[in-house]
């Protein structure tokens, strides 16, 4: 059975597939981790700049006591890619000791 976390991205990508008139055209996606420890959520960033992404935001949650780090990069969100990147991310949270939250990215309606 999938986890909740993957039935939101299953889902989300139902919505953009269905809203978002070319999934093949680049545009930042942003992707969230958070952390208890603030050295995992270092590493994770630095591990992220090491593969192109761009770091937006990588200190305490204004939120919570946890540590939250906002990468970007530049990508088609197709289907294809959000479901690699997904899973990709999620076995580099569990290698990293971080959590991977989800993804964003803007809908360009047609």
């Amino acid at each position: 059975m999938n986890s909740p976390k993957k039935q939101a991205n299953d889902g989300a990508l139902d919505i953009l597939q269905h809203l978002d008139g070319d999934l093949e055209k680049k545009r930042p996606v942003t992707f969230w981790f958070y952390s208890d420890f603030e050295s995992n959520l270092y590493k994770t960033a630095h591990r992220l700049q090491e593969d192109g992404y761009v770091i937006i935001h990588c200190d305490q949650s204004d939120i919570s006591n946890n540590w939250l780090l906002i990468a970007e990069k530049e990508i088609s969100p197709s289907p294809e890619n959000l479901e690699t990147l997904f899973y990709h991310f999620e076995d580099l949270a569990k290698e990293m000791g971080v959590f991977f939250d989800g993804w964003e990215t803007r809908i360009e309606m047609s």
